[in-house]
C-alpha cells in the first residue's frame, strides 16, 4: 500500500490521527534539539545553560514515542487486522524520530566537551554547510510527510544521499590529513560529522514512507 493511501487512513481514524500528530511533534522537538546542540558547538550558547532543557525535550520525545505506540495499539484493538500497514509505517517512522533526539544529545555532548570552542580550520566551513543543509532537509522532510507529497520526499532522499556522501568524503580527508591537526580536533570533527550523517540517514528513512510501500521502508539508494 502506498503512503498516499496510508495517509488517508492515518487522518481518518481517531487514534491514528492522534499518533500522527504526536509523530509531528517528535520531529519538531528533534529539530529544536539539534538547533540547540549546534548553538553549543558554535559557541553561541553555554552547555550548562542548555543541558537541562535539551534533555527534558528528549524525554518529551520518548514520551511521545510511547503515546504513538499506545494509540496504534488502541486502534488495532478496536479494529484488529485493519490498517495494519498504516500502523507499521507510522511506528517505524516514530522510531526514526526518536533516534534523531538521541543524536542531537550526542552532538550536544561533543560541544560540552570541546575545549576552547571550535577550531580555526578548513573543516569548519564544510561542517557549517552540512549543518545548514541538514536543517533545510529537516524542513523538507516534515513538509513532505505532513502533505504526503511523494516528489518532495524523493527530492529529500536524493539530498540525504548527497549529504551522506559528503560526510564520508570529509571523514576520509580527516583520516588522510597530513597537516598539523591535533588529535583532539580530529576526533571532534569526526564525531560531529558521523552524528550528522546518522541524523541525515534517519531523515531519509522517514521519507521512504512517503515514496514507497511498507516493505520498502528505510531502503533507498546508499552512498557509494
Amino acid at each position: 500500500m502506498l503512503f498516499k493511501q496510508l495517509f488517508s487512513v492515518l487522518k481518518s481514524a481517531e487514534h491514528l490521527d492522534n499518533a500522527f500528530e504526536e509523530f509531528h511533534r517528535m520531529l519538531q522537538h528533534a529539530r529544536w534539539m539539534i538547533e540547540q546542540a549546534n548553538d553549543v558547538l558554535k559557541g553561541k550558547a553555554q552547555a550548562k545553560d542548555v543541558r537541562e532543557i535539551l534533555f527534558t525535550r528528549d524525554q518529551e520525545i520518548n514520551k511521545l514515542l510511547m503515546e504513538v505506540r499506545g494509540n496504534i495499539v488502541r486502534h488495532l484493538t478496536i479494529t484488529p487486522s485493519i490498517d495494519v500497514a498504516a500502523c507499521l509505517t507510522l511506528m517505524n517512522c516514530a522510531k526514526d524520530a526518536e533516534r534523531l533526539g538521541d543524536y542531537a544529545k550526542n552532538l550536544f555532548e561533543v560541544g560540552e566537551l570541546v575545549k576552547a570552542g571550535f577550531f580555526e580550520s578548513p573543516y569548519q566551513e564544510s561542517i557549517a554547510e552540512i549543518r545548514q543543509e541538514t536543517d533545510a532537509l529537516f524542513a523538507q522532510v516534515i513538509q513532505a510527510f505532513l502533505e504526503s507529497h511523494a516528489p518532495s520526499a524523493k527530492e529529500a532522499i536524493r539530498t540525504s544521499v548527497d549529504l551522506s556522501r559528503r560526510c564520508d568524503r570529509l571523514i576520509e580527508q580527516l583520516l588522510q590529513e597530513q597537516e598539523d591537526i591535533s588529535a583532539h580536533e580530529a576526533v571532534t570533527y569526526t564525531l560531529i560529522i558521523r552524528y550528522f550523517k546518522r541524523i541525515i540517514a534517519h531523515l531519509g528513512n522517514i521519507c521512504t514512507a512517503v515514496t514507497g510501500k511498507v516493505d520498502k521502508l528505510d531502503f533507498h539508494p546508499k552512498s557509494k
